[in-house]
């Protein structure tokens, strides 16, 4: 089963405060324990060396002057015994009471080598903690002192610490998730509100629709920009086509209906020789213009194929030449002028540099009137050639301009395109490494400059 992100979120945490707090607890309660045990440790080693000093002091004190229950080694939770060599016990304390502590003649024997050991061991179910000390006379060892301390006081003490890290985990845990859960809903939110947004937006088909969050500068804040940002590009594209599918729906209808009122005429007229040429010659011109329009549909659609272009040194003079030869027989055409013509060469491919050229020319030619004149002209260097198409028509708007090559864009002005033209040409121009900028002045005409690379001969 898939978990959600708020799920696999609390599962995170809680796996890493648990981690945390059984870490801490058990680091703790060892550094407790260990500091606890070297307190017993530390007493029992002082009333050792008290008890083992005060009998050195006394020399001519011998062990069978010592009462064997006494009251001279007592100190509350401290248990004392003196023993001599062989292990029998000469004197105790009184709160060891009718008992005594086990004797083990091995320790004994290490003790009198020179050796202090702690040892632990049971007496009366109770874990007693052992400490050994060598009496000295005369630089002899004669007896042992064994100083023991029951470990029931400090077993329950780290019983009761452990049951009191538990409850403080428990409650640490089911405050840290009652915690946790509150602010992954608050951080969480905008991301739910997301969500809804995207599912209204489809559902509806509303794409106005945009997400309101006052921390822009946060890691959701700026997720939401973004979504925004997304949506206000989503809804242009989408207005574009709409424009687009309207424009093209009624492009393509008046030609269809000038063609078929054309076919009408021939049949009704087609022995009259006059009415049958201009019959003819519009049937031609409206196929000419359709067969434009699916051309630039295509090429939007290799565009969004991602079609790769294979590159070929070629002519760039002669391409321009190609397409200034198709046009200046042109009837009833703006005047073309090619101004002037560089010998260049470029790697690109023929076909889409002269699409290039045919769709700058074809835009020129439907914004200048008749008595006006379309100027071509290609220079070039060493390393860089300038394409440029001027015409003298009736200019782009300064507002229209940043827009001109995004597609389906027609400007604010009465156009007779598809929007499609100028977008194939800046695509086209950066698959050949180049770039493509347009001068334009409201009334008095407009300027496209295609800069490319040219390839330099070999030397």
């Amino acid at each position: 089963m898939m978990l959600s992100l708020r799920q696999r979120l609390i599962i995170w945490q809680m796996g890493f405060f648990v981690t945390a707090l059984v870490s801490f607890a058990a680091i703790s309660y060892s550094f407790l324990a260990v500091g606890m045990e070297s307190g017993i440790d530390e007493t029992l080693r002082e009333r050792a060396e008290h008890v083992s000093e005060a009998l050195q002091e006394v020399p001519n004190r011998g062990f069978d002057m010592i009462d064997s229950a006494t009251d001279d080694f007592t100190q509350l939770g401290v248990y004392v015994q003196v023993l001599k060599p062989d292990g029998e016990v000469v004197a105790r304390s009184y709160n060891i009471g009718p008992h005594s502590l086990p004797v083990d003649q091995a320790v004994i024997d290490q003790v009198l080598g020179g050796d202090t050991p702690y040892t632990t061991t049971t007496l009366n179910d109770q874990q007693i903690r052992l400490y050994y000390q060598p009496i000295i006379r005369d630089g002899i060892p004669v007896g042992v002192v064994q100083v023991g301390q029951s470990l029931q006081e400090l077993t329950e003490t780290l019983l009761r610490l452990k049951a009191l890290y538990m409850i403080g985990i428990v409650v640490t845990l089911l405050l840290g998730t009652g915690i946790s859960l509150f602010l992954l809903q608050l951080s969480l939110r905008p991301i739910v509100e997301i969500s809804r947004t995207a599912t209204f937006i489809s559902e509806s088909v509303d794409l106005k629709a945009r997400l309101q969050y006052r921390n822009v500068g946060d890691e959701i804040g700026q997720l939401m920009h973004a979504f925004n940002l997304m949506m206000e590009r989503l809804e242009t594209v989408v207005d574009y086509q709409r424009r687009f599918i309207a424009d093209t729906a009624h492009e393509l209808r008046t030609p269809l209906a000038t063609i078929r009122g054309n076919a009408d005429l021939l049949v009704r007229f087609g022995q009259n020789a006059e009415r049958r040429n201009l019959a003819i010659a519009g049937i031609k011109q409206e196929t000419d213009r359709t067969t434009r329009l699916v051309t630039n549909l295509l090429l939007i659609a290799q565009a969004d194929a991602g079609l790769v272009m294979v590159p070929t040194p070629l002519e760039l003079d002669e391409i321009l030449l190609s397409v200034y030869e198709q046009l200046i027989f042109l009837p009833g055409k703006t005047r073309v002028v090619l101004k002037r013509c560089d010998s260049t060469k470029v790697m690109g491919d023929k076909d889409r540099l002269k699409q290039v050229i045919l769709n700058l020319v074809d835009n020129a030619l439907r914004h200048t009137d008749p008595s006006g004149r379309v100027v071509l002209s290609l220079c070039s260097d060493e390393r860089t050639a300038q394409l440029t198409v001027s015409d003298t028509g009736t200019g782009i708007a300064e507002a229209d301009l940043p827009h001109i090559f995004d597609r389906y864009y027609k400007g604010s002005g009465k156009s007779s395109g598809s929007g499609l033209g100028l977008s194939i040409v800046k695509w086209f121009v950066a698959e050949h490494s180049g770039e493509v900028s347009v001068e334009s002045r409201l009334g008095y005409g407009t300027t496209f400059t295609i800069s490319l690379p040219t390839l330099r001969e070999k030397e």
